[in-house]
């Protein structure tokens, strides 16, 4: 599988999976909206809901890893030591890595 389409199984699969969370919830504009935006080194999943937008993870273009936010503009990066590897969420290529439950 090469990057785009794995990037594309991974942004249709936050998708449905924020569709399932805000299932029951009230909801004045609709349905969650996932999509992504391109940078030089990463790619910014958005999470667009109630008029607002935020950032939910990032995409190294290098090697598909995703990446927890440090903020709107860039990804939280840990060199070295124990929290080097738990900024790693999973890998667009691994859709058994997307777990939401290791994202917080």
């Amino acid at each position: 599988m090469d990057f785009t389409d794995a990037l594309r199984g991974f942004v249709a699969w936050y998708q449905h999976f924020e569709e399932n969370r805000y299932a029951n919830a009230d909801r004045l504009d609709g349905t969650p909206l996932v999509t992504a935006e391109p940078g030089s080194k990463y790619i910014r999943i958005v999470i667009s809901r109630y008029g607002s937008h935020s950032s939910a993870c990032f995409v190294r273009k290098s090697d598909g890893a995703i990446l927890k936010c440090a903020g709107w503009k860039r990804p939280f990066i840990a060199t070295g030591g124990p929290d080097a590897t738990w900024t790693i969420r999973g890998s667009i290529f691994n859709p058994a890595s997307f777990d939401p439950a290791r994202w917080a």
